[in-house]
């Protein structure tokens, strides 16, 4: 499970389940890179409007999706199911963008 700091990093990362494949970064580098990396991100996203946030559009279709997703598992008829399973998609494929 992933949780979300606030930008608390620090010197270096928490990198926990991240592998350097190939030593690609020499040691120590990965995290200094990847810290750059999300700072410009979480830049650029702070510039946008509210509705336009990945966080806040993600944040909109949880509820529902999770609802559909649960409906969908206590379904007895199979194209239902099936509706439920895709409507769940569709809705958190639209906020990914």
């Amino acid at each position: 499970m992933l949780t979300l700091k606030q930008f608390l990093w620090g010197d270096r990362m928490d990198l926990i389940g991240i592998e350097n494949e190939a030593e690609f970064f020499p040691s120590g580098t990965l995290s200094d890179v990847l810290k750059e990396e999300l700072q410009d991100i979480t830049a650029r996203w702070s510039g946008l409007d509210k509705a336009a946030h990945p966080i806040e559009r993600l944040a909109r279709v949880t509820a529902p999706t999770i609802e559909a997703l649960r409906q969908a598992r206590n379904a007895s008829n199979a194209d239902r199911r099936k509706e439920l399973v895709r409507d769940a998609h569709h809705s958190f494929l639209s906020a990914l963008g």
